[in-house]
């Protein structure tokens, strides 16, 4: 069974972003992610099968080790391919470099069949706005943007087990150790 490990945004973030899926259908380019009744998310690996059990648990140990990551993104992305996809690019801090190298050499030992795409040194990571375009509305797409549109800047707060074939979250947890918070609990004590 396809799995993805997802990265999710804190709330403003993903409001922002689902206002972009939003503008997108209503402008006539694209409203399938609102009908697929999707959050946005930033996959770090997408594989072919693994226990989700043993997932789900090694995910939750790992993201209490985690604070939250920054999320910017600074550009527009779209593969050149028939697929149609324009995406938000993220910049690729040290944190989320090394937040995905986590991810990947855990998943070493616990699944099955990653998608060549999420290796290192060929990831490309991106947060999807509009698939399934062509090349017109693609262009369209690209055109809706104004410089006010980015940078958008948040945070990663949580971290996930997608199923892919029932299109559903199988765990989700939160960064534990969220800096401010222990700030607060510090000049509590």
């Amino acid at each position: 069974m396809p799995f993805a490990i997802e990265l999710y945004f804190d709330e403003r973030t993903e409001a922002l972003i689902k206002a972009i899926w939003e503008k997108l259908a209503e402008k006539g380019v694209s409203d399938r992610l609102l009908k697929k009744g999707t959050r946005p998310h930033v996959a770090l690996a997408v594989f072919e099968d693994a226990d989700a059990g043993e997932l789900a648990y090694w995910l939750r140990h790992m993201a209490r080790d985690q604070t939250p990551v920054e999320a910017r993104f600074e550009a527009l992305g779209t593969y050149c391919s028939a697929d149609g996809v324009l995406f938000l690019v993220p910049v690729v801090s040290p944190r989320l470099f090394l937040l995905h190298s986590t991810v990947i050499k855990g998943l070493n030992s616990l699944a099955q069949g990653l998608k060549e795409t999420c290796r290192p040194n060929r990831f490309v990571p991106h947060c999807t706005i509009a698939y399934g375009l062509d090349k017109e509305t693609l262009s369209k797409a690209v055109a809706l943007f104004s410089n006010r549109a980015l940078p958008i800047v948040g945070h990663f707060n949580r971290i996930g087990l997608f199923d892919l074939a029932r299109n559903e979250d199988r765990c989700v947890y939160a960064f534990q150790k969220d800096s401010s918070v222990a700030a607060d609990l510090q000049r509590a004590l």
